[in-house]
């Protein structure tokens, strides 16, 4: 993935891709479309940004959000579903990009799950189960136990729910 660094597989990359298609389509007062952007965005800071992620891989040191939106400090019920089994655990928090968690067991990095939150006890909304796929971004073991700390971005649908739901 080094050598091969795809920005179209990497949510945060598309959400900054997306922001300065938006950017790029004031300034010259048109839409520029979505590939022009990518391509621009790429040539200006792609480079900068690949090494920033590839640099948040760090297995010595946990990756920390800036916290550009909200987070909610929720200790709500997780199951990850994974080649058959099925690992329980607690998230630690949300923002609108993703959720941390502790498990158990370990993740791989870009690893796909099925996931299930269970925000009935926080939620006053009949939908309160939240199933959903997506991948594991970052999996990191902690220091100072046998658990490891894992980082789940959300889809544009996961973080519409969020915004409407989690106030």
């Amino acid at each position: 993935m080094h050598k091969d660094y795809s920005f179209l597989q990497d949510e945060l990359a598309l959400i900054e891709i997306r922001k300065h298609k938006w950017l790029e389509s004031q300034k010259q007062r048109c839409e520029i479309g979505f590939a022009t952007a990518a391509v621009d965005w790429i040539k200006k800071y792609g480079d900068e940004f690949k090494n920033f992620r590839l640099a948040s891989r760090n297995p010595g040191k946990w990756f920390e959000e800036k916290r550009l939106y909200r987070r909610f400090s929720y200790k709500v019920p997780i199951n990850l579903a994974l080649a058959g089994s099925t690992v329980t655990g607690y998230t630690t928090d949300f923002n609108l990009i993703g959720m941390s968690c502790t498990l158990s067991q370990e993740f791989n990095e870009d690893q796909s799950t099925d996931i299930t939150i269970d925000f009935r006890n926080f939620l006053q909304n009949p939908v309160s189960i939240l199933r959903f796929r997506s991948r594991v971004a970052r999996a990191v073991k902690s220091v100072d136990s046998s658990e490891y700390k894992v980082f789940i971005p959300f889809s544009e649908t996961i973080r519409n729910y969020l915004r409407t739901h989690l106030q």
